[in-house]
């Protein structure tokens, strides 16, 4: 359990900064809700609200973490209630998203196309899959005979990977986990883990690992096998009894489409016949969160609510636009690692949290922000960088999550814990307050 000045790590608390890794895990909860919202999910639960400092009791006996911390010796605060971070990301979802609400198309055209995976991305205990071959360097690999290890290319130098001056990054072999022949990677060492033999057979080469004898196999399975969702389906890298030479899910291409490349920089490329088809390439799953998302909703008194985070280390300065309604702001800024909720009604324009208040009109949005105002006319909002918010539901029927591919449409049914007040957030950084003390319409 992390707490702003404190950690609680194996029945000690210990002084320390851990802010960052304070904050992330409440991104984490606020994203985790936010994407479910904008995949027809109708409502979200967390299971623990409030926890004592260990991080118990809970329904599983064991110890984790809660947006409550009960503490009332006061060993890692002031207050007998700790309210982490999560607790005020949480509250952006159970306040303003009340039970039937309905989602909003909403068109998000602020951050562009991530770039390609780099060495830099690939860390410890990555689960191997094979995925699309775009040539991406987690695609790449490295083949070292003397130790039988095969590196992602590049990891050894990439300052951000853990493998950076460890060796890089090795397949390796998962020792204790709960899917049997787990591969994942891992910073080379020598060590059994990591060894294998590349032996050629016909259609292709064939990946021994030395010690169990066992060969690398395309496996057809659900995401939770390399740590996604279960109802996704995946075709993962794992461990599993040798069958006979050549056969199509245990034979791989080492060679780029000129056939060159083994073994210093070359693919692990599947047989057109292998299982979940060919022309897929071994790589890590790189967990890769969006820096900008929002979803938005119609609230059972008419209100647009939307909520917008922004996880990047940068500011992010956009425009937001209702369509439907002809009105919008221009030149809003999200501060790094914040949350804020945006709300109106039909007929006004934007209100929002933490950064700027909106005083609206229906034709002229007027901006109040210190040291003076700015007036921005409704024609200009469309310029820049946009957020487009398409707040149709009156016109098309738009219902939960049947705005976008014609689903049928649900109301949200809850988003738990839900709370009568929210409190303030006097202690944090200013930069990362989600609920200033402001009067209660500032959200």
């Amino acid at each position: 359990v992390v707490f702003k000045d404190h950690t609680f790590r194996e029945g000690a608390l210990s002084k320390g900064d851990f802010l960052a890794a304070w904050w992330s895990r409440a991104e984490s909860l606020g994203l985790d809700i936010l994407v479910d919202l904008q995949s027809w999910a109708v409502g979200w639960t967390d299971w623990n609200l409030i926890l004592a400092i260990d991080g118990g009791p809970n329904h599983l006996k064991n110890l984790c973490d809660a947006n409550i911390i009960a503490d009332h010796d006061l060993k890692v605060g002031k207050d007998p209630l700790v309210m982490q971070a999560s607790y005020y990301y949480m509250g952006h979802f159970s306040r303003y998203l009340p039970p039937g609400s309905k989602r909003v198309a909403l068109k998000n055209t602020v951050e562009s196309a991530a770039p390609p995976l780099q060495a830099g991305d690939v860390k410890d205990g990555q689960a191997l899959l094979f995925a699309p071959c775009d040539g991406n360097d987690a695609q790449k690999w490295q083949y070292n005979d003397v130790v039988g290890s095969l590196r992602v290319r590049g990891t050894e130098e990439a300052e951000s990977s853990d493998g950076f001056q460890q060796g890089g990054e090795c397949l390796d072999l998962e020792v204790g986990g709960w899917v049997d022949g787990k591969l994942q990677v891992w910073r080379c060492a020598l060590k059994d883990n990591v060894r294998f033999q590349i032996s050629k057979v016909s259609g292709g080469s064939q990946i021994v690992h030395k010690e169990s004898s066992k060969c690398v196999t395309t496996v057809q399975t659900t995401g939770g096998a390399v740590g996604l969702d279960p109802g996704v389906k995946v075709v993962a890298a794992q461990l599993k009894a040798c069958l006979p030479p050549g056969s199509p899910s245990q034979t791989f291409s080492l060679a780029n489409y000129d056939a060159q490349g083994f073994p210093d920089n070359f693919p692990v490329r599947t047989l057109p016949s292998a299982p979940g088809g060919g022309e897929l390439c071994l790589q890590p799953q790189i967990v890769r969160t969006p820096h900008f998302s929002a979803v938005a909703f119609k609230t059972p008194e008419e209100v647009i609510s939307l909520v917008v985070m922004n996880v990047g280390d940068h500011a992010v300065d956009f425009t937001l636009v209702d369509q439907a309604a002809k009105t919008g702001i221009r030149r809003l800024s999200m501060p790094p690692h914040a949350v804020h909720t945006y709300r109106w009604s039909p007929g006004t324009s934007p209100a929002f949290i933490g950064a700027e208040q909106v005083l609206v009109t229906t034709e002229r949005p007027t901006v109040a922000a210190a040291p003076q105002r700015r007036h921005i006319p409704v024609a200009g909002v469309s310029m820049g960088l946009v957020l487009g918010l398409f707040a149709v539901v009156a016109a098309i029927g738009v219902t939960l999550y049947g705005s976008i591919l014609g689903r049928g449409g649900r109301e949200l049914k809850s988003v738990a814990a839900k709370w009568e007040a929210c409190e303030t957030a006097e202690d944090y950084d200013a930069d990362y307050t989600p609920f200033p003390s402001t009067p209660a319409r500032q959200d």
